[in-house]
């Protein structure tokens, strides 16, 4: 099973790749909670469960907890 991923810092940039310079896909309000799908360095690459959502969202802000 995958960690989540929740979001700790208000509006988070979730990103197209993990780059500081990629687009912005998306921005995750504090308390959103992602599924881990991959980690590469300081970046998370993270899926919204539902919507299907997903990109690289910087590893400071979040916090990963095993999943419930």
């Amino acid at each position: 099973l995958e960690p989540e991923a929740i979001v700790t810092s208000a509006n988070a940039a979730v990103r197209i790749s993990p780059l500081d310079e990629a687009k912005v896909a998306f921005t995750a309000a504090d308390g959103a909670e992602f599924r881990l799908r991959e980690q590469r360095d300081d970046w998370l690459l993270v899926a919204e469960p539902g919507s299907g959502r997903a990109g690289w969202i910087r590893r400071s802000a979040t916090a990963l907890v095993p999943l419930r």
